[in-house]
């Protein structure tokens, strides 16, 4: 599906452009980032940069995220234990490419190896399921058997030394590294007598001693004990809270020389064996990358279904048919960002439904109303179900899109040299020429940039293209309450919807749910009212607002407007020239 620039912008799904969500520091990214492997949040990346349009593969995503769903367990195990011990494989493979590799990578291919029958059993009670069969069990079990030789190499081979933490070939694989693994083995009784001497010397039981890979061996106490050392001929290495109190002393680290040179001795006499298996290591590369893409893919179903089941309102399966259908129907649709920001269940949720087989949406209201709310839910509802994850509705009915487009908002891009007027021309011009009849548009306020005639000529114009020319989905929510003259040129393709405001009095209270019908009034002075402007501002406003209203030749030029039924840009400004002059 494509997915245009103002896109990422208008819906916030990697950088925040409204104050609102810049407080709750969520973008769409990171409120879906639950994964647990550094190649799965590369992939939630890429998904949401190029969602699907294939019904087919949206379907395998959707039936591996209603099993994680519903099959507590099986997600738990996957999403607390399995996912989160993965190692970053791809990082390995690289240093592998550029013989940079250690034996603790080496390690760390095992132990991704060793995860694919934990999976693979995790999801045993769907064994039978076609989706699992493709896109989890049969592709790990295939590469199970392909790096099956590597990783025995590597598990009768390479171990991790349980005193030293030093990774290295076992021992028992050549005579020579037997001979100097008893070295070894004698250095670590040394230090233990060590540190038994110490403590008898400074009668205390509370000496530990362990070993560091690169600096050897050291004793430690709690810091409750560390008094008992005071006195004692020892150096302080480090002191941690809740570590303890770390030191040596003159024959520890005496003792440490020697350690430093029999590892140097031991991995010189490793070190044939060690670039053999780092060959064989190097050449089971796409193997080893597949495995991580596997991998990466369970890790962000897994991440879908995680904040699917634990959203504020839990998210449902949308239905998904092919593309052309024309089905749009989101029931109760919230946007999950504010939902989660508000942390309750105040916010209101709204039916977003084309129906009759109108797909042209004009949408106005009340300033502070909720449409830009409105338009951002049912874009991110779109791209949400096709990126293969579940939507913030109770029940959603969707055709597949082939295009997501943008135009929310007027501020400028200063940084780019662009005015407000500029960037809304240029986000129309790109919905214009690349969106079809299967696509789906979102368009805030546009014409708010120039004056009141071009904004409303360019609105209509720009809408009308939409309607008779592209015939794409389409939410156009605006402040020019003439567009709603709109479906009465074209019945049968548009419908209106407002943004529902209780009156009393001099006061509203904004509702945030949408109805059938067309708003009048924008309420901008009431509003001003509500936040306390200077009370000789608003009668000022209202005065004016009056004298406007009164006014014949503006009540003429909207007339005027309406008429122009068909008419393009061009031929609307040439006739509004005229009827000024």
């Amino acid at each position: 599906m494509k997915l245009e620039e103002a896109a990422l912008t208008c819906l916030e799904i990697f950088d925040l452009s409204t104050e609102f969500s810049a407080a709750g520091g969520l973008t769409l990214y990171n409120y879906l980032n639950e994964c647990r492997t550094t190649q799965g949040k590369k992939l939630l990346r890429d998904w949401l940069l190029e969602p699907l349009d294939d019904l087919n593969e949206i379907n395998r995503r959707h039936d591996l995220v209603e099993i994680l769903v519903e099959d507590v367990e099986c997600r738990e195990q996957l999403y607390n234990n399995y996912l989160r011990q993965y190692p970053d494989i791809c990082a390995v493979n690289k240093k592998l490419g550029t013989e940079s590799a250690n034996l603790e990578d080496v390690y760390r291919i095992y132990r991704a190896c060793k995860m694919i029958n934990p999976v693979v059993d995790a999801f045993d009670n769907h064994r039978d399921n076609e989706s699992v069969i493709k896109m989890v069990t049969e592709p790990l079990l295939v590469l199970k058997d392909k790096l099956g030789n590597l990783e025995e190499l590597i598990e009768n081979n390479v171990e991790q030394d349980p005193v030293s933490q030093i990774y290295r070939i076992k021992p028992e694989s050549d005579e020579n590294l037997r001979q100097l693994n008893s070295v070894l083995d004698k250095i670590h009784s040394r230090a233990e007598k060590i540190a038994n001497s110490l403590s008898e010397e400074i009668d205390s039981d509370a000496i530990k001693v362990e070993c560091d890979p690169n600096d050897g061996y050291y004793m430690k106490v709690t810091l409750k004990s560390e008094k008992e050392i005071r006195n004692a001929s020892v150096t302080i290495l480090n002191t941690k809270k809740g570590g303890g109190v770390y030191f040596v002393n003159s024959r520890m680290e005496a003792l440490n020389k020697e350690f430093a040179d029999a590892v140097k001795d031991y991995e010189q006499a490793q070190k044939d064996l060690t670039t053999d298996i780092m060959k064989q290591s190097a050449e089971h590369s796409i193997e080893l990358s597949e495995l991580t893409e596997l991998f990466a893919t369970i890790d962000v179903l897994v991440a879908f279904s995680v904040v699917s089941a634990t959203a504020v309102s839990p998210f449902v399966r949308p239905e998904m048919l092919e593309m052309g259908t024309d089905v749009f129907e989101l029931r109760n649709c919230r946007h999950p960002i504010v939902e989660k920001i508000l942390e309750s269940s105040c916010y209101i949720p709204n039916d977003i439904v084309f129906k009759d087989n109108k797909k042209f949406m004009v949408l106005t209201g009340a300033n502070m109303g909720g449409k830009s709310t409105f338009l951002r839910s049912a874009a991110t509802s779109v791209l949400l179900a096709q990126i293969g994850c579940f939507v913030p509705c109770d029940s959603a009915r969707l055709s597949v899109f082939d295009g997501l487009f943008t135009r929310v908002g007027a501020g400028d891009c200063q940084f780019k040299g662009v005015s407000t007027f500029m960037s809304e021309m240029t986000d129309c011009a790109v919905i214009l020429d690349k969106a079809t009849s299967n696509s789906f548009i979102i368009i805030d306020e546009l014409g708010r940039g120039t004056t009141t005639y071009d904004g409303f000529g360019l609105a209509w114009a720009i809408a009308e293209d939409i309607v008779t020319r592209l015939k794409s989905f389409c939410i156009f929510a605006t402040h020019f309450h003439e567009m709603a003259y709109l479906s009465y040129h074209y019945p049968e393709n548009v419908m209106n919807l407002k943004a529902d405001v209780s009156e009393d009095g001099d006061t509203i209270t904004l509702l945030y749910q949408f109805s059938p019908g067309v708003t009048e009034r924008s309420f901008g002075i009431t509003i001003a009212k509500m936040v306390n402007f200077p009370e000789d501002v608003v009668q000022e406003a209202e005065t004016t607002l009056k004298s406007l209203e009164k006014s014949d030749a503006e009540n003429e030029a909207r007339k005027l407007l309406m008429s122009f039924n068909g008419m393009n840009v061009e031929r609307i400004r040439f006739a509004l020239q005229n009827y000024e002059e």
